[in-house]
């Protein structure tokens, strides 16, 4: 397929830059060759057209006067003549709305609908493509939505090659963007296909993007949440996407499952549940998009086994919630595998606490004004008005963390003594001093855990907010499971 195929595609616009291949004579020509009544020199000036317009948005505006020659050519009994033409169109409509509006005036649609049920897989390849570009425009929409062409597009999602399956789902996304189309889309029962392509399609990719934003939509009725439930792997699909896809995926994905259990929980929860659904739920509320964050941890609390997803009588904390609906997983592999991305979720909680104590220190020092001598040198976070912590402090709390998650860990998993654990500890302990003090070297800080700031014995031991909250989590995680 053509690399302008889609406004999805990116392509290397030169805007204003003009090839030196074509000059205003050149093009005056190609003109005149378009309107011509020799099939063989229509077809020349179409694909001369197609390469000139692939990378040339002024290009595109100078052969928008052989639009309604191309669609003349689209109903020429030719397949060169076909084929030269809606490459041509296809290439004239990335990017350019007006291009856009001139072909479907034109009369392009009609002949591009029949495409899509060709015999030829080219034909068919390529109207999907101009369809998926077509739609993309606000104006054409509604017009592309009147003609009957959802029904045309899951045909292709059904039996279409890959790449037409992957255009297909997008045209169907731009398409239910428009008031009522998704009742229509609906009605043509694409589930099924949208799920088969999503499990066959890498996980990060633009098309599992799309399918599950699609699927996000449809489970907004009922007949999509329960086409969805009623699929084999239609729900452990969009798990996968809640693990593995994009930023975007992720956000569709939990959207999605959250929809889904806000509609009937006790319907949806134990579906959702035994998919595994906890170990990405968990990553992504501190990991994913702010509205991924917020979706994940309303999920969870749905999730929970008790009729009030709200319940003042135990606070709404993420230990709690994760410790309500961890003692009901069944299986010692999602169990292992939850236990194991809670840990890793503390530890990328504390990192992200750690680095913000540091980014603060060192902007305290960068906007330290020239007072007294004693102050220019201490680069700390202050915790109160009268104490601080230093990045000495700061790495071997971190290296006594590690350790104790080791420890931890081990004790959960019932391993045997692994004589590599202690050399790990040791490891970690000598990592956090040696990066404590390569710290106060750099930024001149003391070394120590506690400074003393403005006359206060350094004896007096508090740890920031951001700290606790980790050695909660930490501590709640080893009271559960060791």
């Amino acid at each position: 397929m053509d690399l302008g195929a889609s406004d999805c595609y990116t392509t290397a616009d030169s805007g204003d830059n003009i090839p030196q291949t074509a000059s205003s004579s050149s093009v005056y020509e190609i003109l005149l060759l378009i309107q011509s009544d020799d099939l063989t020199l229509k077809v020349q000036a179409a694909r001369e057209i197609r390469r000139l317009t692939k990378s040339s948005k002024r290009y595109r505006r100078y052969f928008s006067n052989a639009v309604k020659s191309l669609v003349h050519m689209l109903h020429s009994n030719s397949f060169e003549s076909k084929e030269a033409a809606l490459l041509a169109l296809l290439n004239l409509a990335v990017k350019d709305e007006r291009n856009k509006i001139s072909i479907i005036n034109a009369g392009a649609l009609e002949p591009i609908i029949c495409f899509l049920q060709s015999e030829n897989s080219t034909l068919q390849d390529h109207a999907t493509a101009s369809l998926l570009t077509l739609s993309a425009s606000s104006v054409t929409k509604p017009i592309i939505s009147a003609s009957c062409v959802i029904p045309r597009l899951v045909d292709v999602l059904r039996q279409g090659s890959s790449q037409a399956k992957v255009d297909a789902v997008m045209a169907l996304y731009n398409l239910a963007t428009h008031q009522g189309n998704l009742n229509l889309i609906l009605q043509t029962e694409p589930i099924h296909f949208i799920v088969d392509l999503l499990k066959s399609c890498k996980k990060s990719s633009k098309a599992a993007e799309k399918c599950t934003a699609l699927i996000e939509s449809l489970v907004c009725y009922e007949e999509g949440r329960t086409a969805v439930t009623s699929e084999g792997g239609g729900v452990l699909a969009v798990v996968e996407v809640l693990e593995s896809g994009s930023l975007q995926s992720r956000e569709h994905a939990v959207g999605a499952l959250l929809t889904m259990c806000q509609s009937d929980r006790c319907k949806y929860r134990e579906t959702i549940l035994k998919e595994g659904v906890i170990p990405g739920l968990l990553e992504l509320t501190v990991q994913g998009t702010s509205k991924s964050q917020t979706k994940a941890q309303t999920l969870l609390r749905l999730l929970r086994d008790t009729p009030y997803p709200n319940s003042e009588l135990e606070p709404d904390t993420l230990e709690n919630i994760v410790s309500n609906i961890i003692c009901q997983i069944d299986g010692e592999e999602q169990l292992g595998k939850t236990k194991e991305m809670l840990a890793e979720m503390v530890q990328i909680s504390m990192e992200q606490s750690l680095r913000h104590l540091q980014q603060r220190a060192l902007m305290i020092r960068i906007n330290a004004s020239p007072g007294p001598s004693e102050l220019a040198p201490v680069a700390m976070y202050k915790l109160q008005d009268d104490e601080s912590i230093t990045f000495g402090g700061i790495n071997m709390t971190w290296g006594a963390v590690v350790m104790v998650m080791v420890y931890s860990m081990a004790q959960v998993s019932g391993a045997h003594f692994n004589p590599a654990a202690p050399v790990y500890i040791i490891a970690q302990l000598i990592g956090s001093i040696l990066a404590g003090v390569t710290l106060a070297l750099l930024l001149d800080a003391p070394f120590y855990i506690i400074a003393p700031v403005n006359g206060v014995d350094s004896s007096k031991w508090h740890i920031n907010t951001i700290v606790k909250r980790d050695f909660k989590i930490l501590f709640w995680y080893n009271s559960n499971w060791i």
